[in-house]
């Protein structure tokens, strides 16, 4: 049979710490009015108390950072655990991320406001620049956008609610640059030019030479009351027709498919 452990008291230096039934608690017992009441109880927050725990809380250590601890609401927060005063306190952490600082390695800690990189929250001698809001123009990250943009540095997809400050919505990729957030509103090469970049704009895809008025490629962000995504716009420029798109609708109200395709006069028509 394994033999109990047992610990000095760090409470009254006289008794040891046995384990009970429920708790963890000091033997020290002369009198009523000469005795300690230190315990450790077997959970605190929802998290087990080991023998191991129970040596690194005696011997004034700080345990790991637990992701997992719960309030009495039933949420979950991040603390370590320490002893002091007679009591198991807990030190609040931020949670951290399984995928590491794509910049210097470190450790990505999730704020209540941002993803940081723990590098980039020291108050000196900063190393790291990753800062990620969790909401960027009113557009709250999803687990899988802030993964892609950790990863392979852009969303994969257009995110279409992005708010200016004017309160009209627009569409971009993310990039992640030397750990900044950069908008990227870049489609294709214009398929009539060859030169000009097919960018999104409020109401259209136009071609980044507009503005010098070297190409006047454009094509509307909405076709028969239907939007047009930017990935359906990048298949209708590289491969001159898309297949066959649900929802467009006639003057009367009548719904219908097509697809959209562009003629060799640069035009788009529904076929």
């Amino acid at each position: 049979m394994a033999t109990q452990k047992e610990w000095i008291c760090p409470k009254c230096g006289k008794g040891k710490i046995l384990k009970g039934a429920n708790a963890y608690a000091c033997n020290y017992f002369k009198s009523l009015d000469d005795k300690c009441d230190f315990r450790i109880y077997e959970t605190y927050f929802g998290k087990e108390i080991t023998d191991e725990l129970v040596e690194q809380l005696i011997s004034g250590q700080e345990t790991e950072v637990f992701q997992d601890l719960k309030k009495k609401d039933g949420s979950t927060f991040s603390a370590s655990l320490f002893y002091e005063d007679g009591f198991i306190k807990p030190k609040f952490r931020n949670k951290t991320l399984e995928i590491s600082c794509p910049i210097c390695q470190g450790q990505i800690e999730e704020t209540p406001f941002a993803y940081v990189c723990e590098n980039a929250l020291e108050k000196e001698n900063t190393s790291c620049s990753l800062y990620i809001s969790k909401v960027i123009a009113k557009h709250r990250l999803s687990s899988k956008e802030l993964e892609e943009l950790l990863t392979q540095s852009h969303t994969s997809s257009f995110i279409s609610d992005f708010e200016d400050g004017e309160g009209e919505n627009f569409s971009a990729r993310l990039l992640l640059e030397e750990g900044k957030i950069i908008f990227n509103s870049l489609v294709c090469k214009c398929p009539k030019c060859g030169d000009g970049d097919l960018r999104v704009t409020k109401k259209s895809y136009s071609c980044s030479n507009w503005k010098n008025k070297s190409c006047d490629f454009s094509i509307w962000r909405e076709i028969s009351f239907r939007e047009i995504t930017p990935e359906e716009i990048k298949v209708l420029c590289e491969d001159k027709i898309t297949p066959v798109l649900k929802g467009f609708k006639a003057k009367d109200g009548k719904k219908y498919d097509g697809k959209l395709s562009l003629n060799d006069d640069f035009k788009i028509v529904i076929v």
